[in-house]
């Protein structure tokens, strides 16, 4: 599911960030920016650098509501130090972690609910009872039933809309 094209359409935003030459980022992956220290396995001290989602230390929902970005619309190799295009909005495809019903305004999170551990590619729809505000990558915005796919409007800090727009 890697180095996928996720965008389907609106303004996407598109922001620079810096990418380690020690971190692998491939399209479509969900971003972040370390600004918190020890929150990035085997990084201590805030850097400001962009990592992909499974390289968050401990998915909790301050880190996630003020350091997700957006999805990378190009990747980095390792060795290269170097500035990537971040979308922080527009409409994206992404698969979900299991095929479930899913609805236009469901809140989807880059998390799993019960170990909240954060996926690169993968996302979850979550209804108003067992939401994580603090994990929530976008909405979305059409309803099927039984899955495989949910189509996500972005909602990142850099994006001009808070998660606390959607509540």
């Amino acid at each position: 599911m890697s180095k996928n094209q996720r965008y389907l359409y609106g303004d996407v935003k598109d922001v620079k960030v810096p990418i380690h030459g020690n971190v692998v980022v491939e399209k479509g992956d969900l971003m972040f920016i370390m600004k918190t220290d020890s929150t990035i396995v085997d990084v201590t001290t805030a850097d400001n650098y962009g990592y992909p989602a499974s390289s968050l230390q401990d998915v909790t929902t301050v880190y996630y509501a003020d350091q997700f970005a957006g999805v990378a619309n190009n990747g980095s190799v390792a060795g290269v130090t170097e500035e990537i295009q971040v979308a922080t909005g527009g409409v994206w495809r992404f698969p979900l972690a299991t095929a479930k019903d899913v609805v236009v305004g469901a809140i989807v999170s880059g998390t799993t609910s019960a170990a909240k551990v954060a996926d690169d590619q993968q996302v979850n729809t979550k209804t108003t009872a067992t939401k994580i505000i603090g994990t929530t990558i976008g909405k979305c915005i059409r309803t099927e039933a039984s899955a495989a796919n949910v189509d996500v409007e972005l909602i990142t800090r850099f994006s001009g809309v808070s998660y606390i727009d959607i509540t």
